[in-house]
């Protein structure tokens, strides 16, 4: 093979590395890295339960490229995933091998749904983002969830 070969090679490999580093990966990083999907039902929402938090349910298929999108530009975003796991108990479903979606009526991915610890029943959904939207409007979104949560929470609690 010739010394020009070998090079083209070896700065396809550094250059593949260096897009997927990148990335960030994985969108379920460590802690600092990103959002920390879970990704079994009764396991989120007992510990939505338990932890009293709202979920944020992550709604995708593996053959959506805006999902992939969003999965790259914001759910890998530190600060997005700070806020959101701090915050909410994140659980990602694929809605091509799941049927939460139809518990939830997602017609479109990417969706992001809040609930209530409670689950499924339509009533306990507090809000919903429906595409690729920017950073941003998903911590603006969660924001003005968490607060209506918490005064929710509050006024429950209050005798």
């Amino acid at each position: 093979m010739s010394r020009a070969a070998i090079l083209v090679i070896i700065l396809a490999l550094v250059a593949g590395c260096a897009l997927g580093c990148s990335t960030g990966g994985s969108s379920e990083g460590a802690s600092g890295e990103g959002i920390e999907w879970m990704t079994d039902w009764t396991q989120a929402l007992e510990k939505a339960q338990d932890e009293n938090k709202p979920l944020a349910i992550y709604f995708y298929t593996d053959v959506c490229p805006s999902c992939r999108k969003v999965e790259r530009s914001v759910f890998s975003d530190a600060e997005v995933g700070d806020f959101f796991n701090d915050s909410f108990v994140p659980l990602k479903s694929n809605a091509g091998r799941s049927t939460l979606y139809q518990r939830y009526g997602i017609s479109a991915v990417p969706a992001v749904v809040f609930s209530s610890p409670e689950g499924y029943d339509g009533a306990n959904e507090l809000a919903r983002i429906i595409g690729d939207r920017p950073a941003a409007d998903f911590v603006e979104v969660g924001r003005t969830v968490l607060d209506h949560w918490t005064a929710l929470t509050s006024m429950l609690q209050t005798p």
